[in-house]
This record gives structure tokens, C-alpha cells and sequence, in this order.
């Protein structure tokens, strides 16, 4: 019998570019965040992005087509990481408890991002494209807030006579407010919190408002 030694297939010409492609792509994206936070989004230059990647200016357009095309998948990534950020939670965790969790990890989430998400905010007041991504998480967040009222009420937790769509609504509306009047926004001295006194006072507001105890 003859051995035969297989040469490992090496990546055509084709996936090897395309890796690059990506590769870069997202070097890019990742500068662009690093800019946008430094400079804002007015005041970000192409030119910066590029060059903060060690890119030439003329080889942006070979991955976007414009600044706003940039920011948006900046903006897209963040909000799907403070979205994705708030799922889980130990199953050995009380209901008030998972609520507690989840509110210290957005508003931990938020305190990482908190320049960058008061550029998104500022942003989406004047484009179309930032003002949906922002809508259609907040939507996400008040659906995926409704099912898990409807699922305590279900299981004798939450107040039943509630209105979990509305309840929903505004308590991931205080919430997020919350999160940017402290963080996002240019507040003054009536806007300084300690994170633990922060998670503990809106779980507590969270909590009364749909009539869970905390045992």
C-alpha cells in the first residue's frame, strides 16, 4: 500500500481577500468609534477615521460610502451589545433579583459607552437612519420588558391588574432617561449618583411599580 501525505487545502485568492476585506472593515469601524467619541459626530472628519486605522483617505470609500454609513454601523453595534447586555441572569436568582441584575448591567453597559450613546441620541434627531436603529431597540427592550411582566403576573409575582404593555413602556422608558440624564448628557451636580445607590433606587421604583416584593 502507498502512503500518501494530503497537503492541507490552502484559502483561494478569493477567501484570503475577502478575509482582508472584513478584517479591515472592521479596524474601521473600530477607529471610526474611537473618532466619533473623541470629536463628535459633526466634527469627525473622514480623513481622521482613516488615518486613526492607518488607512489612506481614498481607501475609506472602498468599505463605506460616507461618514453617516460608518457611524451607523457604530451605532448598530452598540445598541445591540446594551440589548444583548441585559439577557440572562442566573436561574437561581429571585424575579427581583434578575431585575436588579439586569438594571446594573445596562446601566454598567451604559457607563462604558456613555459618549458614544449621547452621540446616537444627539445624532438620531437629525437622521432618519440612527433615529430607527434607536426606535427599533427601544421597541425590542419594551416587548422583551412585557413578556417578562406578563410571565411574573402569570406566576402570581406582579400585580395582575396591571397593564404590562404600558407598564413596559414606561418603566424601560425611565430607565433609559435615567441612564442618559446621569451619564449621556452634559448634567450638572443634581445628576451625581453612585452606581450602587442607582441600581438599588430603580429596582425599587421597578419593583413597587408592578407591586413585586424583594423576597
Amino acid at each position: 500500500m502507498t502512503n500518501r501525505t494530503t497537503t492541507p487545502a490552502r484559502p483561494d485568492g478569493a477567501a484570503t481577500q475577502s478575509k482582508r476585506y472584513l478584517e479591515r472593515r472592521a479596524k474601521l469601524v473600530e477607529g471610526a468609534h474611537r473618532v466619533f467619541e473623541r470629536d463628535g459626530f459633526i466634527d469627525a472628519r473622514i480623513t481622521d477615521i482613516a488615518k486613526e486605522v492607518g488607512l489612506a483617505h481614498g481607501s475609506f470609500y472602498t468599505y463605506f460610502s460616507s461618514k453617516e454609513e460608518i457611524f451607523r454601523v457604530v451605532a448598530e453595534q452598540i445598541q445591540a451589545e446594551m440589548f444583548d447586555g441585559q439577557r440572562g441572569g442566573s436561574a437561581d436568582l429571585t424575579p427581583y433579583q434578575r431585575i436588579e441584575a439586569a438594571n446594573r448591567r445596562y446601566l454598567e453597559s451604559y457607563r462604558r459607552h456613555s459618549r458614544i450613546m449621547a452621540i446616537i441620541e444627539q445624532v438620531s434627531t437629525f437622521n432618519d437612519d440612527i433615529h430607527k436603529i434607536r426606535e427599533s431597540r427601544a421597541q425590542q427592550t419594551m416587548s422583551r420588558t412585557e413578556r417578562s411582566i406578563r410571565r411574573l403576573q402569570a406566576d402570581g409575582f406582579a400585580d395582575p391588574d396591571l397593564d404590562p404593555h404600558l407598564s413596559a413602556v414606561a418603566l424601560t422608558s425611565m430607565l433609559s432617561r435615567f441612564a442618559y440624564l446621569w451619564m449621556g448628557a452634559d448634567a450638572g451636580p443634581d445628576y451625581e449618583f453612585d452606581l450602587d445607590a442607582a441600581v438599588d433606587g430603580l429596582t425599587r421604583l421597578w419593583a413597587n411599580a408592578i407591586g413585586l416584593k424583594k423576597d
